[in-house]
């Protein structure tokens, strides 16, 4: 997600705080003084408001994102101490009262308009663009811790610095100062117009997440230098919701794989016939009748041969032998 600047600026009339929010991505300015023609923007890029009404039904209907206020990165108020005022004012004829202190105890009517105006401030500040909320700036006396007079930069006294510009400083990253300078350049007196990037000694204002050992503590007024030197290069683009419909993102198609599996193809082998040869069917055949006439042959009782000689036994032998050679 891109980062979103919330920022408060305050400075003199005329010093350039339009001009430096006008240099935003995309901005969209909420008027309250007029001086938007003087800009170079569009006509659409701003609306022209007069009482409290209509700014919580401009702040309302951005916060809701009705078509006519997207396509803008940058909301812009200007100023935002007038909406404050013109609060109180319609409080007060409301409730039928001529000053907002009259209304039953005393500083009731100021917290309830503080809290309603820092409801819809805050609501402005929640959504997911660049919100500037520009001020004149006001002087004032001080004390320091020793007692001494102190000069101080605050802004607009319209608001209480101690209640309605804490409760904004609170809610926002950066609420910072613009000032001129008178400068010689080329034998001339030129202003040059800066910002206090580091709030110095007797400036109201915050700068959260400050490299203070590295930023420089004032930097000319202008966007692009100030965003190169927080950090924040990226636009945030808003698309334009009219007469669409969201699209939901698709599903991303999952292709199983496929195995490809080769047929094979097994041939039959015919069975054939084994021709064994004739010489070795002979001699199982003469096997056969050999262990035929065995089977048939009567089994002589062995003789008694223990009285004979050894040259008859071996006689009685070979007659043996001779005997069955003569059966084959």
């Amino acid at each position: 997600m891109a980062k979103t600047v919330k920022m408060g600026l305050f400075g003199r009339p005329g010093t350039g705080k339009s001009t430096f929010a006008a240099k935003a991505p995309n901005p969209f300015f909420i008027c309250t003084d007029g001086n938007f023609e003087w800009l170079g923007l569009p006509e659409k890029n701003h609306i022209q408001v007069s009482t409290w009404k209509q700014a919580k039904e401009v702040i309302n209907n951005i916060v809701l994102n009705k078509p006519e206020y997207n396509g803008f990165d940058t909301i812009v108020v200007d100023l935002i101490e007038d909406l404050y005022v013109w609060a109180e004012d319609e409080f007060c004829k409301r409730e039928g009262i001529i000053h907002i202190g009259d209304y039953k105890s005393m500083g009731a009517g100021y917290s309830v308009v503080r809290k309603e105006f820092f409801a819809q401030i805050s609501k402005l500040l929640s959504i997911n663009r660049n919100v500037l909320l520009l001020s004149h700036e006001a002087d004032k006396i001080g004390k320091t811790k020793a007692g001494a007079d102190e000069y101080m930069y605050i802004p607009s006294d319209k608001m209480s610095l101690t209640k309605q510009w804490n409760d904004i400083e609170g809610q926002v990253r950066y609420f910072l100062r613009c000032f001129t300078e008178d400068e010689e350049e080329n034998g001339r007196i030129r202003k040059k117009r800066y910002l206090s990037l580091i709030p110095g000694k007797g400036e109201y204002g915050i700068c959260r997440g400050a490299d203070e050992d590295n930023w420089p503590r004032e930097i000319e007024l202008d966007w692009n230098v100030f965003a190169s030197v927080i950090g924040v290069n990226e636009q945030i683009t808003t698309p334009n919701m009219e007469n669409k419909d969201i699209e939901k993102p698709k599903k991303p198609k999952i292709t199983k794989p496929t195995l490809k599996v080769e047929e094979i193809k097994v041939e039959e082998i015919p069975e054939q016939e084994v021709d064994p040869k004739p010489e070795l069917v002979k001699e199982v055949e003469e096997v056969e009748e050999v262990v035929v006439e065995v089977e048939k042959t009567p089994v002589e009782q062995p003789t008694d041969t223990s009285n004979l000689s050894p040259s008859e036994r071996a006689r009685l032998v070979r007659q043996k032998i001779e005997a069955m050679k003569g059966k084959k």
